[in-house]
């Protein structure tokens, strides 16, 4: 298992806050659809739901690869709401 500095922790905490923040922005705006989804995991989600924040934390989490600030400006153009 990998062992990370304390300087690591403190960026991927960081980036985490300000990646928290902007899917809370996404939510909260009517622009964006961003409905909760259903989570069989009902030991984490005891309702089964896992809301639009949890989800995509979740996603990125499990993928380090994935460069966020790009994701989250694939995410907008997907789920905008178009009239």
């Amino acid at each position: 298992m990998p062992t990370y500095s304390s300087k690591a922790n403190t960026k991927f905490l960081l980036q985490e806050v300000e990646i928290t923040a902007a899917l809370q922005g996404m939510e909260d705006d009517e622009l964006y659809e961003t409905g909760s989804s259903y989570s069989a995991n009902a030991l984490l989600y005891p309702d089964h739901e896992m809301t639009f924040v949890q989800k995509h934390l979740a996603y990125l989490k499990g993928r380090p690869q994935l460069d966020p600030q790009h994701y989250l400006a694939n995410l907008r153009l997907r789920i905008k709401v178009r009239k």
